[in-house]
């Protein structure tokens, strides 16, 4: 499946929460957000959060879709921490799991980042149980760091999460058929971000009650 990653726009929220709503089986166990009660207003707070946040150069967020048919196949996040470094964060809805797609959206995210400078090395705090995420920070080339016990917080408590780290140098390392998908490249990315915000504008920022990283 070819896809590609792009800025979220006004009128992703409907499908976006159409997508939580279907995956909120595999989802809930690591995402607190996600809950069978998560609404079109709270799809709303966080596609106008994401697009505030972008502009402000504090946290890039993408779309995941399908080339053919453009529906929203999850999200993947690169976001500023505290320590300067980046944070990422991904989930997929539940009808394209298993087919390789966030190794490839997470891939070009970190090629974004990387390439434009904008952050040196990117780190994944992931759950010791959630196999298939700690699978896709593998196939990245992500280097364990060791274990941090208050790495997540997950509906307002703190839990153990392993450390990933990946850098450009460990992402160009790390060979396989996501390294050449067909993805959008960097330019074509920032411009359907100007594109989104000439559009729709930008919006007055308002803390989503879903502030889970994703």
């Amino acid at each position: 499946m070819q896809i590609h990653i792009r800025p979220f726009k006004t009128s992703d929220a409907t499908e976006l929460q159409s997508a939580v709503l279907e995956s909120v089986g595999h989802l809930s166990p690591w995402l607190d957000w996600a809950t069978p009660r998560y609404l079109l207003g709270d799809a709303r707070t966080w596609v106008d959060e994401s697009r505030v946040l972008w502009a402000n150069q504090t946290a890039y967020r993408w779309i995941i879709t399908n080339e053919e048919s453009r529906r929203i196949l999850g999200s993947v996040e690169i976001s500023q921490s505290s320590a300067g470094a980046g944070l990422m964060g991904y989930w997929l809805r539940r009808q394209v799991l298993g087919k390789g797609i966030c190794t490839q959206a997470a891939r070009a995210a970190l090629d974004y980042v990387f390439q434009r400078g904008l952050f040196e090395q990117v780190d994944l705090y992931i759950d010791p149980l959630n196999a298939a995420s700690l699978a896709v920070a593998q196939k990245l080339g992500a280097e364990l760091q060791g274990e941090r016990a208050d790495g997540i917080i997950y509906r307002g408590a703190a839990k153990p999460a392993l450390h990933w780290r990946v850098s450009a140098k460990s992402l160009s390392a790390q060979e396989g058929p996501t390294h050449n998908s067909r993805l959008s490249s960097p330019e074509s990315v920032e411009r359907l971000a100007s594109e989104c915000e000439r559009a729709d504008g930008v919006y007055e920022f308002k803390r989503s009650l879903k502030n889970a990283r994703l």
